[in-house]
């Protein structure tokens, strides 16, 4: 198709330009997931490791496949942003390509905002010297 024709977002229209490759990379994770669910069916069937598992353990696995498609970081960071007050914490990073793990990015994000911050990046935050003026500085030097 014309990329004349389409007058949407980037976004957008990236989504309709691979939109064959999508559903190609959906056609081969379902049989890739029938053919993983068919061995591990298989190896949990042993009787060697039923005292270790039990035989329809392998149901509960799960896969995660993940297409290699560029992704805007920008469009991705202000969609989150937007969604702030609408959705949960939860769905506004999950909404971030960046995050793998949703459930050990809210950990560390308690984490940050229980600890104190060891570091300031304001230097005039802790002095109790007033701050010197231009001219205080250029007479400390002899300078007039």
């Amino acid at each position: 198709m014309c990329e004349r024709r389409f007058r949407f977002p980037t976004a957008r229209r990236r989504q309709y330009k691979l939109l064959n490759t999508t559903n190609l990379f959906k056609a081969k994770q379902r049989k890739f997931e029938s053919g993983m669910n068919r061995r591990w069916k298989i190896i949990f069937s042993n009787v060697l490791i039923h005292s270790k598992v039990a035989p329809d353990d392998w149901a509960k696995l799960r896969y995660r496949f993940t297409p290699n498609i560029p992704s805007n970081a920008l469009e991705e960071a202000q969609t989150a942003a937007q969604l702030a007050g609408i959705v949960s914490h939860r769905t506004q990073l999950e909404t971030l390509s960046i995050v793998d793990n949703v459930d050990s990015e809210m950990k560390r994000l308690e984490e940050e905002n229980e600890v104190e911050p060891l570091y300031s990046f304001d230097a005039h935050q802790h002095s109790d010297e007033p701050e010197e003026t231009d001219d205080e500085q250029v007479s400390e030097y002899g300078i007039q």
